[in-house]
């Protein structure tokens, strides 16, 4: 609604512009992995193609002009752990944190998935804790918690200012929907 402005616009007695023949010289061109990532909601991406393809701008994940979460897929959790709700582990990542650059740099960084989805829910494979092997019939949506370095470097809703208490209770109240309205990339 453009009612406020466009009474702006008269009361200083300026022209209405034509914009009939603008044409913009630029296309938003979304590039395969972020079109998979649009139609599917979340995908896997190796080490390489994460550092080729994914993007920090102004501390948020990004892949191309879409925002991102980042967590692991395969977590050293079984069933009944990440049944709890919320899972005490994984953690989702929301910027490129002290645990994402300690990842990358243990050459961890390709067990990562990334996601676009709002819900809340992730999708996880538990392990089996006796056999060490990831359990794909089981492949489930947990409900994961926001990584707190990464709530440190965004400093969201003055997070470092805040008492321990205050601090988990913003980490157990996220609401990933209304982070990404309120911090679209």
């Amino acid at each position: 609604d453009f009612s406020v402005l466009e009474k702006l616009r008269e009361s200083i007695g300026a022209k209405k512009a034509d914009f009939s023949n603008y044409r913009p010289n630029f296309k938003i061109s979304k590039n395969i992995l972020e079109l998979k990532l649009l139609e599917t909601g979340e995908i896997i991406l190796t080490g390489v193609d994460l550092e080729k393809n994914l993007r920090d701008v102004g501390g948020l994940l990004g892949i191309g002009n879409t925002q991102v979460t980042l967590h692991i897929q395969e977590p050293w959790a079984d069933l009944e752990e990440l049944s709890v709700v919320p899972a005490s582990k994984p953690k989702f990542h929301l910027s490129e944190c002290k645990m994402i650059s300690d990842m990358r740099n243990k050459n961890r960084y390709n067990r990562y998935v990334t996601s676009n989805k709002i819900d809340g829910l992730f999708t996880v494979i538990p392990q089996d804790k006796e056999t060490k092997s990831w359990q794909d019939n089981l492949k489930m949506r947990a409900k994961l918690l926001p990584c707190i370095y990464c709530m440190q470097k965004l400093n969201y809703r003055d997070f470092n200012d805040l008492k321990k208490s205050e601090q988990k209770e913003i980490v157990y109240d996220f609401v990933i929907e209304d982070f990404f309205e309120e911090f679209s990339s």
